[in-house]
């Protein structure tokens, strides 16, 4: 016997409207009930519709007029092809970050992706904290550990119990598992030089 656990329209409307909450575009608060609806109805019937309703609304927000809001619900997809969807637009947000946002981003999402062992919260901070050439550790390079999960549009959590990063969802792994070479060509360069860097320390101290 099995039971199909999902959520409910109203868990789903209650998650937008708590995220909607907060601060945001003037443009989308104008038209939320209709962006709301829209997203519920999209995501209905999906087997892990709660992220894409996640996935969505990051989406819709990115968005500051009312055309660009509304072609991007009228592009939302349905059925298999929604998760490649969801995945294409949210790093195509990550490309037009700023440059700061944009760096970090492509160094977490590296080591999340091809590092060879789940890592916690801590220990990815600290190796996001060392670049290439670097003689000793620098406290004050390294990103707090909400910045680590923003920049990544949706695409990472951290575990609440074990503190570990991780992506969000299989989907995700299955996305970046075919895509991955083109947006981190450099990705396992970066990890190597980045591990070599630390052995070269002429003192391992505790960050």
């Amino acid at each position: 016997m099995s039971l199909e656990i999902r959520a409910q329209d109203t868990d789903v409307r209650k998650y937008l409207d708590g995220r909607m909450s907060h601060p945001g575009s003037q443009c989308l608060k104008d038209r939320w009930e209709e962006v709301r609806e829209k997203i519920v109805d999209v995501v209905d019937g999906m087997h892990v519709w709660f992220l894409l309703a996640v996935l969505y609304f990051e989406l819709v927000n990115s968005k500051k007029t009312p055309r660009k809001i509304k072609n991007t619900l009228d592009s939302l997809r349905l059925g298999p092809e929604a998760y490649s969807f969801a995945y294409d637009n949210a790093m195509e947000r990550i490309q037009n970050q700023d440059e700061d946002s944009r760096e970090l981003t492509s160094k977490v999402l590296s080591w999340v992706i091809y590092a060879q062992k789940p890592l916690h919260i801590y220990i990815l901070r600290f190796f996001l904290a060392m670049g290439p050439g670097d003689s000793k550790f620098d406290k004050e390079n390294v990103p707090s550990a909400s910045d680590v999960v923003s920049v990544c549009a949706g695409l990472v959590t951290t575990d609440h119990e074990s503190r570990v990063v991780r992506l969000v969802h299989y989907t995700t792994e299955a996305y970046f598992a075919k895509t991955g070479s083109m947006w981190f060509p450099v990705a396992n360069d970066y990890i190597t030089a980045v591990c070599t860097t630390y052995l070269s320390f002429k003192c391992l101290c505790d960050p």
